[in-house]
């Protein structure tokens, strides 16, 4: 056993990195948000990812701990349907739950869609919680 062994280094592709970087950096109003609610383990004590790298998806949000991808879908949604589908099959594959919503929906509905995310997260303790 090396003495780096232990350390486990994600090699994502330049061409993501900076597109994470680019969507952190502009996120819609809807995005900001969910982030606001998310941020900081502020929903139900788990940590939430913005903007992070799933093999060659980019994910808007996303909990390690609940395998949870959450997406919050725009009107540059409308005609991605089909690939949207085969990019929630594929995570899903991977053992991950997607979350949907729409901008409308975390605008005009934010409570909603935190008890949507709750409901998905409360099989969980939240972590350094025993059951």
């Amino acid at each position: 056993m090396t003495f780096f062994s232990h350390i486990r280094k994600r090699l994502i592709p330049t061409k993501l990195k900076f597109a994470t970087w680019r969507m952190r950096d502009d996120p819609t109003w809807a995005e900001k948000m969910l982030w606001e609610e998310l941020r900081l383990k502020r929903l139900e004590g788990f940590r939430f990812r913005q903007q992070h790298v799933i093999s060659n998806f980019i994910a808007d949000f996303y909990c390690h701990q609940a395998k949870l991808v959450i997406e919050v879908d725009g009107s540059s949604h409308d005609n991605r349907k089909v690939q949207d589908f085969h990019r929630d099959q594929f995570m899903m594959g991977l053992g991950l739950t997607v979350l949907r919503v729409t901008n409308e929906e975390v605008l005009n509905s934010m409570e909603t869609v935190k008890e949507k995310i709750r409901v998905l997260l409360s099989p969980l303790p939240p972590k350094g919680e025993s059951l």
